[in-house]
């Protein structure tokens, strides 16, 4: 925060600049003099907002190279998410969230392709998935290109008072669109609220079995955030795709902690009219 003083400052310069250029302009009715005040402010303001997201990029850019490389573990995890919540401002929390939410980005560009969902690490695990799941996930980034795409062509028509072809493009397009995003949201709370309230009714089971697999990837499945300069993050779920054997496909499960490439799990397994699964903790 000391060093953003200086921001502070100058930006403040600019601000009294036109106060007193507006006063002195009013009071003895020089039109340019108060013109004046409002670019040497506006100019005042530009540089200082420039000035400042270069420095902070630039500072941005610095700890991600540092921590880019380090390994998510599940003590690195827990650093980050204690740093976030104990953020003293929000340039703070932005850096750290950074580092948290970027997956291994070692700049601002990876950055923004992580926010995506094209970290280095999706883009491994897609040049080493089977032919099966990259279909899967190019159908997905398909539909919602062409629903975004059908949005779009809508808003053109609708201006070009192309009616009611328009309506029914922006219509099926944009609907859509957020259908799917709320049908992944919906999913996601219900597997969560699955996985925290009524999963463990699995264990009891005449049919449950204990299996064990060697975990292949870990990411990020849901938590919870409260407060708004400087978030709080809470209650954090993470999915882990599991191998098992050569005969089956990854096993994907819901757990409450990160963990690493090659760990050992254990979970249990019951097959019935619908195939259930829950990873075994401590």
């Amino acid at each position: 925060m000391k060093n953003n003083k200086i921001y502070i400052i100058l930006a403040l310069l600019g601000f009294a600049a036109l106060i007193v250029c507006f006063i002195v302009g009013a009071l003895n009715s020089v039109e340019w003099l108060i013109i004046l005040g409002f670019g040497i402010c506006g100019v005042d303001f530009l540089a200082v907002g420039i000035a400042y997201s270069v420095k902070f990029f630039k500072e941005l850019n610095s700890e991600l190279r540092q921590s880019g490389n380090d390994e998510r573990t599940q003590e690195k995890e827990t650093e980050l998410i204690e740093k976030i919540n104990t953020a003293r401002d929000r340039e703070e929390s932005l850096k750290v969230q950074a580092q948290y939410y970027g997956d291994g980005a070692e700049n601002t560009g990876e950055l923004i392709a992580a926010s995506f969902g094209f970290s280095k690490e999706g883009k491994s695990v897609f040049q080493n998935a089977s032919p099966r799941e990259k279909v899967k996930v190019i159908l997905l980034f398909a539909w919602l290109g062409l629903m975004l795409a059908l949005f779009v062509t809508g808003i053109v028509l609708a201006n070009l008072h192309i009616q009611p072809v328009s309506f029914i493009l922006m219509g099926v397009g944009g609907g859509l669109f957020f259908l799917t995003v709320i049908a992944a949201l919906i999913y996601s709370i219900f597997e969560r609220r699955s996985f925290l309230v009524g999963s463990k009714r699995i264990e009891k089971r005449s049919n449950t079995v204990i299996r064990t697999g060697v975990v292949k990837r870990c990411e990020l499945h849901s938590q919870k955030k409260s407060g708004g300069v400087t978030p709080k993050i809470t209650d954090t779920l993470y999915q882990i795709w599991v191998w098992t054997s050569d005969k089956e496909p990854l096993i994907r499960l819901v757990c409450s902690k990160k963990y690493s490439k090659y760990d050992k799990v254990e979970f249990y397994e019951s097959r019935g009219l619908r195939l259930k699964r829950r990873i075994i903790e401590e």
